[in-house]
């Protein structure tokens, strides 16, 4: 006699399944032998979230050692900096002096970019 379980219920009458339904599982991630552990503290904290800290320690950087060559020559590297920002973005001819000096270094980076990216 046939078990009733086995025919089609109502709802599964013109479905024809040929796979099980049961849904694979990815094995767990083992790490590799030998593999080091991920980075902690601030170097973890570098390599996690790089896409910006790398870049904001990398302008800090640039303006210490700036500061120390400005320092070197004599020079308050506070007072430095101050000067420099204040007339390449706060008046109107450094303002025009400095998109003169951008644009045209931002348009050659992008004629490298583009390209490589395109796969060119």
């Amino acid at each position: 006699m046939a078990d009733p379980r086995d025919e089609p219920s109502g709802a599964d009458q013109g479905v024809v399944t040929t796979q099980p339904t049961t849904e694979a599982t990815p094995p767990p991630v083992v790490p590799e032998r030998g593999a080091p552990p991920p980075p902690t503290g601030v170097l973890g904290l570098l390599v996690r979230e790089q896409s910006i800290i790398v870049p904001l320690v990398a302008v800090v950087a640039a303006l210490l050692i700036g500061a120390l060559l400005i320092r070197a020559q004599g020079v308050n590297p506070t007072y430095a900096y101050q000067t420099l920002f204040t007339y390449s973005f706060l008046t109107a001819d450094g303002l025009q002096g400095t998109f003169e000096k951008m644009v045209p270094l931002i348009l050659c980076g992008l004629a490298v970019v583009i390209p490589l990216r395109v796969g060119l």
